[in-house]
């Protein structure tokens, strides 16, 4: 059921609940991979807090559009522990859209440090067992300094750039054309 306002977005949400791990669908489109260091900081919040935000479903396909990894880990614990969701509706088009968006605009924010900080140095004080994975999330160590280097530039150099897809070579291919670039495609 969509419900359109005058004053603003359409609100696709159309419930909330709970059901077992194991009765959720995974979404055969999900190109996102969790490595182990991300299912492990997944296990410690959930087994320190617990669950503070839902899995996402689609009710038009029933696939997950959020949280795989979290259900990935209950599975792992236990397949019948109840997983709180928020249900969505979506159409199949719609529904890849969400799935290609979420995670990557969710990275697009910025870091304001001071406030990194204070946020990281209270939740220590608080909570000193997350201390180790805080510091891993947030790279507490500085980088090291690049070292420095002489280059000399030739006046005509040939760049190969492999590309794993044709989205992304095209994607180059303007890029490169935009800044001035001669450029040919094999």
């Amino acid at each position: 059921m969509k419900r359109n306002s005058k004053r603003g977005w359409k609100n696709r949400i159309v419930g909330h609940g709970e059901k077992p791990a194991n009765q959720f669908l995974f979404n055969p489109l999900n190109y996102r991979r969790h490595p182990e260091e991300q299912r492990a900081a997944v296990r410690k919040m959930l087994g320190h807090v617990g669950w503070v935000t839902e899995v996402i479903q689609n009710v038009r396909t029933g696939n997950l559009i959020d949280g795989q990894a979290r259900i990935e880990e209950a599975l792992r614990q236990d397949p019948d522990q109840l997983i709180p969701y928020t249900d969505v509706d979506l159409s199949p088009a719609e529904e890849k859209a969400v799935l290609a968006t979420l995670d990557p605009m969710t990275g697009l924010a910025e870091t304001d440090p001071a406030t990194l900080d204070l946020l990281l140095t209270e939740t220590i004080a608080e909570m000193p067992t997350l201390e180790e994975l805080l510091q891993s999330l947030h790279n507490e160590e500085p980088p090291e300094p690049p070292k420095s280097r002489t280059v000399e530039f030739a006046e005509h150099i040939r760049i190969v750039i492999e590309c794993k897809s044709k989205r992304q070579q095209a994607k180059l291919l303007k890029r490169f054309e935009a800044e001035g670039l001669e450029v040919r495609a094999t």
